[in-house]
């Protein structure tokens, strides 16, 4: 996963050969892409969750009823340049990613991820991205309590006042299912995608991912 906020910073990856550009893009309007874009970008790697180990917090009983398995371990350390190259050629076109890797055109959509990470995708949900929905600090607060700092744009949250628990869980949440670098504040897309969590309110997670 890609974090565009932040200047680069280096964490677990490799790096690919080199090759020419004829096969790493597939029109120079994508090499562009990567040089302006995506080259310094934070890759954020996703992280094991051992739930053993959190087997006297509340949040084992989170995941318990969702079939996200795969979104937790066996992770491959990814090749930074390749997951950047990637993000270059891709094209959204509101319903599907089509993508281009050396050559080859295939395309992914939420249902594709159902697929591959073999998860059920629930039925009349809300599947709009978090980010777009009009979250209310109000309703956050009713969830996670009112001592919590909110930003002067009132756009975010403050986490310094997050107990253990909740705070180990938002790290789970960054890490594995909602990147973020900068743990200081969350948006209020990414909080209210906490609060669901925590309430047990059904998440489309593939139509999330895509």
């Amino acid at each position: 996963m890609i974090d565009l906020t932040l200047s680069p910073v280096s964490k677990r990856s490799h790096h690919s050969s080199k090759v020419s550009n004829n096969e790493r893009f597939k029109t120079p309007l994508d090499s562009q892409t990567f040089s302006n874009i995506f080259q310094d970008a934070l890759t954020v790697v996703e992280r094991i969750v051992q739930f053993d180990s959190l087997e006297s917090t509340f949040i084992p009983g989170i995941f318990a009823d969702k079939d996200w398995v795969d979104l937790f371990k066996n992770f491959v350390d990814p090749i930074d340049e390749l997951v950047k190259k990637f993000y270059s050629n891709a094209r959204f076109t509101g319903v599907e990613l089509q993508c281009w890797v050396r050559g080859k055109e295939f395309i992914i959509t939420p249902n594709y991820l159902a697929k591959i990470l073999r998860i059920t995708r629930p039925k009349n949900v809300d599947s709009s991205p978090y980010d777009d929905r009009l979250t209310q600090v109000s309703d956050i607060f009713q969830i996670l309590g009112a001592e919590h700092e909110v930003s002067a744009k009132g756009t975010s949250i403050g986490t310094t006042k997050f107990k253990p628990e909740l705070k180990t869980l938002t790290l789970i949440m960054f890490f594995n299912l909602y990147p973020l670098s900068n743990t200081r504040f969350i948006n209020l897309g990414r909080t209210q995608f906490l609060c669901d969590l925590i309430t047990g309110a059904r998440i489309d997670i593939c139509a999330h991912i895509f």
